[in-house]
C-alpha cells in the first residue's frame, strides 16, 4: 500500500476510487490506536514484572525475611488467597477493570499481593535458583512475544484447546505421583502450556488482520493481567524444577 503522503496528493485522489483515502486514513488511525494500546500494555507489564521479581529476589536474599517465610507457611496461603480474591474482583467486574483510575488501582493491589505470594514461594529457594528462574523466564517470554508478533500463524483461535489443556494439567497435578520423574514430566508440560499461553495472549494484544480475536483498546488492564499471569506461572514452573531440596 502506498505511503499516506502519496495518497493525499490531488493526482492520487483523482486516480483512486471514491472513498479510498478515507478508508486508508481510518485504517491508519486504527493502527496508531492499536500501537498506543500495545505500548500501554507493555509498560504496565514491565512495571508488574519489575515489582514481582524485585520482591522475589528480596525475599530470597534477605535472611530474616527468608526465615520468616520458611517458619510461617501460612503466609504463602494468605497471600495466595488475597491475590486470588483481588484477581476475581478484576475479572468479575469488567466495568471496574475498564474505568480509569480504578482499573490501575485494582491492578496495582493485585500485583502487590501476587508479588508477596511469589516472594514467599521464592523464599523457599536459594537466591541463585531464583535469579536463574527469572533469567530463563524473561528470556523465554521475550522470545515468544517476538515470535507472536511476527508469525502468520493465528493462535488466537486456539483458546478453547489451551483452556482444556490447562484443566488437564491441573488434574494431572492432583493424581500424578510426587516423585522425581513425575515432577520433571509435570514441569515440562506446564512450561509448554504456559509458553503457548504467552504466544496466545501476546497475539490477542497485537491483533492484526490475520488474527481472529483480539483485546479491545480499552482492555489494557485485562491484557496486561493475562500476559503477566502467563509469565508468572512459567516462572513458578521453572523455579520448581530448579529447586535442589
Amino acid at each position: 500500500m502506498k505511503p499516506l503522503h502519496d495518497v493525499e496528493t490531488g493526482m492520487q485522489k483523482e486516480q483512486q476510487p471514491q472513498g479510498f483515502g478515507a478508508a486508508y486514513l481510518a485504517d491508519d488511525a486504527e493502527k496508531m490506536i492499536r500501537l498506543g494500546f500495545i505500548r500501554k500494555v507493555f509498560v504496565i507489564l514491565s512495571i508488574q514484572l519489575a515489582v514481582t521479581f524485585g520482591i522475589a529476589v528480596f525475599f530470597s536474599a534477605v535472611e530474616p525475611v527468608k526465615q520468616f517465610c520458611i517458619a510461617n507457611n501460612w503466609f504463602v496461603w494468605v497471600t495466595f488467597l488475597a491475590a486470588f480474591a483481588a484477581m476475581l474482583v478484576l475479572i468479575c467486574k469488567p466495568g471496574l477493570a475498564r474505568q480509569h483510575p480504578n482499573n490501575i488501582i485494582g491492578l496495582a493491589v493485585f500485583t502487590v499481593l501476587e508479588s508477596l505470594f511469589i516472594g514467599a514461594v521464592s523464599a523457599h529457594s536459594e537466591l541463585s535458583d531464583v535469579l536463574f528462574a527469572i533469567a530463563i523466564t524473561l528470556g523465554v517470554s521475550l522470545s515468544l512475544i517476538a515470535f507472536a508478533s511476527q508469525t502468520k500463524i493465528d493462535f488466537t483461535s486456539k483458546g478453547m484447546y489451551l483452556y482444556v489443556a490447562l484443566w488437564v494439567l491441573i488434574l494431572l497435578g492432583i493424581v500424578m505421583p510426587f516423585n522425581t520423574q513425575g515432577s520433571i514430566i509435570y514441569s515440562g508440560l506446564g512450561a509448554l502450556l504456559f509458553s503457548m499461553y504467552i504466544v496466545y495472549d501476546a497475539q490477542l494484544i497485537f491483533g492484526g488482520k490475520h488474527k481472529k480475536f483480539k483485546f479491545g483498546v480499552d482492555d489494557y488492564v485485562f491484557a496486561a493481567l493475562s500476559l503477566y499471569l502467563d509469565i508468572i506461572n512459567l516462572f513458578l514452573i521453572i523455579l520448581g524444577g530448579s529447586r535442589r531440596d
